[in-house]
């Protein structure tokens, strides 16, 4: 796979990429009965750009991304994803990191947790946000950070009429990592 280097923009770095999938499928829909097959496409542009400082860092990113179905237009979909990070270096061997993201999108009819009988895929937005730190001193690191995950799954058209409720699968999930390494030589740390 090719990586580009990206395009040289002052102190920042713009990496531009458009990805172009075509599929097939022999379930469209993920049923067990009346199957349906169809081909679709998937493209997908995307951007980053980071920053390309000694010290600090900071980054954003974009994509969109488009399903285009031959036969199943109520699969047609656009999903996108916004985010933003950054590292302030503190001291030499100490920083803060944090960054946040959005994202609309939908999900996969084969999904688990998707309604059997919805009439389109269900539409979904995630907001994130996170911030850590981490510190070395001498030959231990300690890192810790919180993350934020917000869902909303919007209501869904079924098939045959009615609306499938899905504010039940709306949460908000908070985690808390920490970690502390010891490095016993330049290359192993435990």
């Amino acid at each position: 796979e090719y990586t580009s280097g990206g395009i040289q923009q002052g102190a920042f770095v713009i990496q531009p990429s458009l990805t172009m999938r075509l599929e097939s499928t022999d379930n469209v829909y993920a049923t067990e009965t009346n199957e349906l097959s169809d081909e679709f496409v998937t493209l997908i542009p995307a951007v980053s750009i980071g920053s390309t400082w000694s010290r600090h860092q900071l980054g954003v990113n974009a994509s969109v991304s488009r399903y285009q179905y031959s036969d199943a237009n109520t699969e047609n979909r656009t999903d996108y994803a916004v985010g933003i990070n950054g590292r302030v270096d503190v001291l030499r061997s100490s920083f803060v990191n944090g960054g946040v993201d959005f994202r609309s999108s939908h999900e996969p009819r084969g999904s688990a947790a998707a309604v059997g009988l919805a009439a389109r895929p269900i539409a979904f937005d995630q907001a994130s946000a996170f911030i850590g730190a981490s510190r070395e001193f001498s030959r231990v690191l300690v890192a810790g950070q919180i993350s934020i995950d917000e869902f909303d799954y919007d209501d869904v058209d079924l098939i045959g009429g009615g609306v499938g409720d899905q504010d039940f699968r709306d949460r908000t999930d908070v985690s808390i990592e920490g970690r502390a390494d010891y490095a016993y030589s330049p290359d192993t740390s435990f």
